[in-house]
C-alpha cells in the first residue's frame, strides 16, 4: 500500500512539486560554474556565419574554406549544406548519412522543422542525405548534393583533427573497431585509438554521395510540431506534446539518447540541427572512414518560442527523456526571455528530472539553492545527485538583431564567433 502511495504521489503530483520549488526565483547556492569557454557569441554575425558544432578546428578551418571559395557566391542555404556534410569527417560515428537528421531552418523570416527517418527496413535507408537533398530541391542554383560534395572534396584542403566528444564515443566501440580491418585503418593508430587532436582519415564525399544515390530509397520526413502556450503574441511550438508534461506524463525511456549537435547562423539566417543512430555492430560505410548505424533512434527535443520582435529555439538531448528538460525550462520562464543574459541563466540553471523502474528522482545539487534540496528531501523518493543532466543547446533572435547561438556548459561544445 505504501509503494502504491508514492507511486501515486509522484505520478499525480509532479507539477505541484515543481511548482513548490519556486526555481525561478531561486539562486544557485554555489553561484553559477566557472566558465572557461565562450558559451555564448557577444553579437550576432553580420558579414561572416557564426558556427556551433563540437570541434573547434574544424569551425576555423570551414570559414577558411567559404573564404576561398567567395566566387562561387553561395547563399546560405549552400553554406548550410556544406556545413552539414563536412559534419560526417567531424563525427563520423553520429553524423554518418545512415544518421536521423532533426532541424529548425530559418530563411527570410519564415522558419520550418523537419525530421528525416529511415523506413521500417533500413536497408539503402540514408536518412541524413535526404535531408541534405531535400534542402537543395527547390533551390534556384538546381544544384545537386553531389555537386556540394566534389566542392568539399577539391576545395577544403585542410586537415581535421579529433575532437573529444569523438574520442569518447570510440572509445565505447573500441573492441568492434579494432575487429574490423575497414574501420581499425582509420580510428587506431597502431594499436592505440584515436585520440583527441589527432589526423582525422580524410572521407571522400563524392564517393559517399554517389554510392547513395546508386541504391537510394525513401526515407520517412515528419514536420508536425504541437501547439503549446499559444495566445496572439506568443506561438511556442515543439516537437513534444508538453500537455502530457502538464498532466506528469513523463515520456522516460531506457537509454539516453546522443545525438550530434551543428549549427550556423548569420543575419537572420539560421539552421540548428541534430543527427544521431545507434552503432550495435559498427560497420565501415563503403569502405570510408564513416561508421554506418541504425536510424531508429529517440527524438532529440526541439522548440520554437516566436513573438512579434523575438525567436527563440532550444533543442535538447542526452537525456533519458530531454522533452523534460525543455519543459522545466518553460517552467521557469523560457517563454518570456527577451535579452541573451534570460538564455544564460535558464541553461546554467540546476537541473532536476524524475526517472523511472525504479522511481527516483535525480538532481544538480551542487547548482541548487539549499532550500530547493531541502524541499526535495520531504518527498517519500529516493533522490540521487548529478554532476551534470542533460544537454541543451539555443538560437534566439531578439529584437530582430540578428541570430546568436548559446550552448550548455556541461558539456563538450564549441562556438565560432564571426568577426
Amino acid at each position: 500500500m505504501k509503494s502504491s502511495l508514492l507511486v501515486l504521489l509522484v505520478l499525480c503530483s509532479c507539477t505541484a512539486v515543481l511548482k513548490r520549488l519556486d526555481v525561478e526565483s531561486q539562486v544557485p547556492r554555489q553561484g553559477p560554474p566557472i566558465i572557461e569557454e565562450n558559451t555564448y557569441c557577444p553579437r550576432p554575425a553580420t558579414r561572416t556565419p557564426q558556427l556551433v558544432g563540437s570541434n573547434p578546428t574544424a569551425q576555423y578551418a570551414f570559414t577558411d574554406f567559404l573564404r576561398n571559395v567567395e566566387n562561387q557566391r553561395l547563399d546560405f542555404r549552400e553554406k548550410a549544406v556544406l556545413w552539414s556534410l563536412l559534419q560526417v569527417n567531424i563525427r563520423p560515428d553520429l553524423a554518418s548519412p545512415t544518421a536521423r537528421f532533426q532541424f529548425f531552418l530559418r530563411e527570410k523570416k519564415s522558419t520550418q522543422y523537419r525530421d528525416f527517418a529511415a523506413l521500417e527496413s533500413e536497408q539503402g535507408s540514408f536518412p541524413f542525405f535526404e535531408g541534405l537533398s531535400y534542402l537543395l530541391k527547390n533551390h534556384p542554383r538546381k544544384r545537386s548534393l553531389g555537386w556540394y560534395a566534389a566542392l568539399l572534396d577539391e576545395k577544403f584542403k585542410a586537415d581535421l583533427v579529433a575532437g573529444k566528444t569523438l574520442e569518447n564515443r570510440l572509445r565505447e566501440m573500441s573492441e568492434a573497431i579494432a575487429g574490423q580491418e575497414d574501420l581499425r585503418r582509420h580510428f587506431f593508430r597502431g594499436d592505440e585509438l584515436l585520440r583527441e587532436s589527432e589526423r582525422l582519415s580524410r572521407v571522400r564525399f563524392s564517393k559517399l554521395v554517389s554510392q547513395w544515390q546508386s541504391q537510394r530509397k525513401p526515407s520517412t520526413m515528419n514536420e508536425a510540431l504541437f501547439s503549446y502556450r499559444r495566445t496572439p503574441t506568443l506561438d511556442v511550438r515543439c516537437n513534444y506534446d508538453f500537455s502530457l508534461y502538464d498532466n506528469s506524463i513523463f515520456l522516460i525511456d531506457k537509454e539516453e539518447n546522443s545525438g550530434h549537435l551543428f549549427g550556423l547562423t548569420l543575419g537572420d539566417d539560421s539552421l540548428l540541427a541534430v543527427v544521431a543512430q545507434k552503432t550495435p555492430e559498427p560497420r565501415s560505410l563503403f569502405g570510408e572512414p564513416v561508421i554506418a548505424g541504425s536510424a531508429k533512434v529517440r527524438s532529440s527535443a526541439f522548440c520554437m518560442i516566436q513573438s512579434k520582435d523575438n525567436e527563440v529555439w532550444v533543442a535538447a538531448n542526452q537525456s533519458r527523456d530531454p522533452g523534460q528538460h525543455v519543459y522545466h525550462l518553460f517552467r521557469y520562464g523560457l517563454a518570456r526571455a527577451e535579452k541573451p543574459a534570460d538564455i544564460l541563466r535558464l541553461l546554467r540553471h540546476a537541473r532536476h528530472m524524475f526517472l523511472s523502474d525504479p522511481l527516483r528522482l535525480v538532481i544538480e545539487s551542487a547548482r541548487g539553492r539549499d532550500e530547493q534540496v531541502q524541499e526535495l528531501l520531504k518527498l517519500n523518493v529516493p533522490i540521487y545527485n548529478a554532476a551534470a543532466i542533460g544537454n541543451i543547446w539555443s538560437w534566439a533572435n531578439f529584437a530582430n538583431e540578428g541570430g546568436r547561438f548559446y550552448i550548455d556548459d556541461r558539456n563538450p561544445g564549441a562556438l565560432f564567433c564571426a568577426p
